[in-house]
């Protein structure tokens, strides 16, 4: 009997359980006195973008992503569900951009007066337009992440070619005869100054990722990076020194030879890191203007 009991008590509380997770789903997909409106926009490509990003309006959210099919002449039909009482622009256009650096998405809705700048961007929402009205015209914008990523490795590289170049010049006027270990030396620093670069490029991640614009990020990422850079590249220097004096007091010129050139390459990217990469960054991404010019970086 008891044991009857604890079966009967086992089987109201699993059904109790079972019971409280329905509701809790149907609360969540209940909309009480709601009024959404769904609409549908017309695309040619749709980016990342999937099922539950957010569709916003001067900024603000104001529904979601429902669906996403392929519709006829290879056009992408995208659903969105709105909310009612939003009084949407005249001539709606609906774009579709890359809200962050780490693959987030999102559809922006904008009149056809106010169209982003860039004639891809118009001759996307022209030919959305011809290919019917039953639809939104919708345009997509290009990945800014991996726009960054491009003209990161666009400016690291170069950077590296400055700094291969300065080298060989000081090695030219001190002058500094490569041998096999000096060679080595020069080799060494070449990986010094790349470990540099991806010391930066770690930071500026960290101060995107925390919300900041991506000049602030260019600019709090160098700084955040230099007091690492410094004080490895001091000590890689005090040893560059201490063997160069060993070189010299015990005349091993193979020794000499190579911390002159390692000190010379690790001094060399101490500037090509801090000063090259965030010029050239800035001239990328803010002069040229990556956005408008996504086809220059292979995007």
């Amino acid at each position: 009997m008891r044991r009857a009991n604890e079966v009967l008590v086992g089987a109201v509380v699993l059904g109790a359980i079972a019971l409280a997770v329905a509701g809790t789903v149907w609360l969540s997909q209940a909309r009480f006195g709601r009024n959404d409106q769904v609409q549908a926009a017309r695309f040619r490509i749709i980016g990342g973008l999937k099922t539950g990003d957010p569709v916003v309006l001067r900024g603000v959210g104001i529904g979601r992503v429902e669906q996403i099919a392929l519709g006829a002449a290879n056009w992408v039909d995208v659903t969105l569900r709105l909310r009612g009482t939003i009084e949407l622009p005249a001539q709606p256009v609906a774009i579709i951009s890359s809200t962050t650096l780490f693959g987030d998405w999102g559809v922006q809705i904008t009149s056809a007066a106010d169209l982003p700048d860039g004639p891809e961007v118009r001759k996307q929402v022209v030919e959305a337009t011809r290919a019917g009205r039953d639809k939104w015209p919708g345009a997509t914008l290009p990945d800014i992440g991996q726009l960054t990523a491009q003209a990161g490795r666009i400016a690291t590289d170069m950077a590296l070619i400055v700094y291969a170049l300065t080298t060989f010049a000081l090695f030219k006027m001190i002058p500094v005869t490569l041998t096999l270990p000096g060679i080595a030396g020069f080799v060494l620093s070449i990986g010094v100054a790349v470990d540099a670069n991806i010391l930066i490029f770690e930071r500026m991640k960290e101060e995107l990722r925390g919300g900041r614009t991506l000049a602030q990020a260019i600019d709090l990422g160098f700084s955040r990076a230099w007091p690492s850079i410094r004080d490895s590249n001091l000590s890689t220097l005090i040893t560059c020194l201490i063997l160069y004096w060993f070189g010299s007091t015990f005349g091993a010129s193979i020794v000499k030879g190579f911390a002159l050139t390692l000190a010379t390459g690790v001094l060399v990217s101490l500037f090509t890191a801090i000063t090259v990469t965030r010029t050239f960054l800035h001239v990328i991404l803010d002069g040229l203007g990556v956005g408008k010019h996504a086809r220059w970086f292979g995007v």
